[in-house]
């Protein structure tokens, strides 16, 4: 789950750098990830036109970098990677009372895995259900009613000495790492160093499990479900439901989860939120077609709308945090932004850039200030990660893929709230686990 991504770059690099003869050489205009994998690649033949940053200019890519966030990201940031098993935030973080009734857990680690969770919460206002966050963006103010919010911090306990565990774990990954070295990705990412964190993730994964035993252990948690299996964080608490026979249900916060590709499910049951995703959960990524439900929740029927296209106020456009992938982001809004802001000065319509939340919205507003002409800007609009303001938009451009549409969310189904009240009243234990 931490490098995937990075096997499927170094998956691609490798077919590219296939491709050169003995005697081809390459160019490459800056370091970075790609370089150094293609130089153990390449070797000599691989050429960098410009060489690493200076301490002075490398100091300056870090400044700007924290400048494109507001403060209260850039102290999450600095959590998450300071103190990933709470060890600090769990003194800021007051005890709560265990929930007297039965309760569903809803794990999450960020702002929409939480709104699609509420989402279904809502939908069946007679549960009860914790919402646990994993780190401050994940946790929702404005929750339903029937939704209780907590920090994964607050149930962070003393005492607990995994220190013999992680050693036997630790002297395990040893021997797996190096059975792993056959594979030509994996053997790259332990000659560029990506695996020596290992260590590190393990003991902050031992840690944070150990917080999800003690939710289990003082909430009354009968059924989990999981909005984001593909976060390991928040597929912790799956397994966790798993060994102890409690029933899990899993589905995704976005539109499709191509990490299924490649991923094993190990809830009960995953939750489509139309047909779409079913055919592609099915018929793309091979997941059995008996362990998915299609069930959106009710929140999701405002998208369903129909209005007569002429009338559709916005064009949208969804941005990505493309730099994840390594991507040039100017690039991005160049080619694509423009032509957009056109189409709607030409149709009477506002151009709306709709972020993602991992997008700092004050660094994509500079990029489409700098890219769009002054008649350009007056018709485009740059809003955050909130969805809500989207339902009633008729036409969606979206990046990853075509097809995409707002309406894929579809309407809720008598289907999902029969799944639920099953799975609470332990009535489909013959259903749910009909593949174990």
């Amino acid at each position: 789950m931490f490098f995937h991504e990075e096997i499927e770059l170094l998956g691609t690099v490798r077919r590219f750098a296939d491709q050169f003869g003995s005697d081809d050489q390459l160019f490459l205009t800056r370091p970075g990830f790609y370089a150094d994998a293609l130089r153990f690649l390449l070797g000599d033949r691989l050429h960098l036109l410009s060489s690493r940053s200076s301490a002075k200019a490398s100091g300056l890519h870090y400044l700007r970098a924290a400048a494109k966030f507001p403060l209260a990201q850039l102290a999450e940031i600095f959590w998450d990677k300071y103190d990933g098993c709470y060890s600090l935030r769990r003194h800021f973080s007051a005890n709560r009372q265990p929930s007297h009734k039965p309760v569903v857990l809803l794990p999450s680690a960020y702002i929409n895995v939480s709104r699609m969770a509420i989402a279904y919460a809502r939908t069946v206002p007679e549960l009860d259900f914790l919402l646990v966050a994993t780190r401050r963006s994940g946790w929702l103010a404005d929750a339903s009613a029937n939704v209780t919010v907590a920090k994964l911090a607050s149930y962070t306990t003393d005492g607990l000495d995994t220190s013999r565990e992680y050693e036997d774990l630790l002297r395990k990954w040893q021997i797996l790492r190096a059975e792993l070295d056959s594979i030509p990705e994996i053997a790259m990412l332990t000659r560029l160093g990506y695996l020596n964190s290992f260590p590190k993730l393990l003991w902050q994964g031992l840690a944070i499990r150990d917080a999800w035993r003690w939710v289990f252990e003082t909430e009354p948690v009968k059924a989990v479900l999981c909005a984001d299996d593909s976060n390991p964080y928040t597929h912790i608490p799956v397994l966790l439901a798993r060994n102890r026979e409690i029933p899990a249900i899993t589905c995704h916060h976005g539109a499709l989860d191509g990490r299924y590709l490649f991923k094993q499910s190990h809830a009960d049951m995953i939750l489509a939120k139309g047909k779409m995703e079913e055919d592609y959960l099915v018929r793309v990524c091979g997941v059995p077609e008996e362990n998915v439900e299609i069930g959106a929740p009710a929140d999701c029927s405002p998208i369903c709308v129909q209005r007569n296209g002429d009338s559709a106020p916005f064009i949208t456009f969804f941005s990505e945090p493309y730099e994840v992938a390594s991507a040039r982001v100017e690039e991005f809004y160049r080619d694509l932004l423009p032509p957009l802001a056109d189409m709607a000065l030409k149709t009477g319509r506002k151009l709306v850039v709709k972020l993602h939340p991992f997008e700092s919205q004050r660094e994509r507003r500079g990029l489409i200030e700098k890219i769009l002409s002054r008649e350009q800007k007056s018709a485009a609009e740059n809003m955050g990660g909130n969805y809500s303001a989207f339902y009633s938009c008729d036409r969606v451009r979206d990046t990853r893929n075509p097809l995409l549409s707002v309406r894929l969310a579809g309407v809720f189904t008598l289907r999902l709230h029969r799944a639920i009240r099953e799975i609470w009243r332990g009535e489909s234990v013959a259903i749910a686990r009909r593949n174990r």
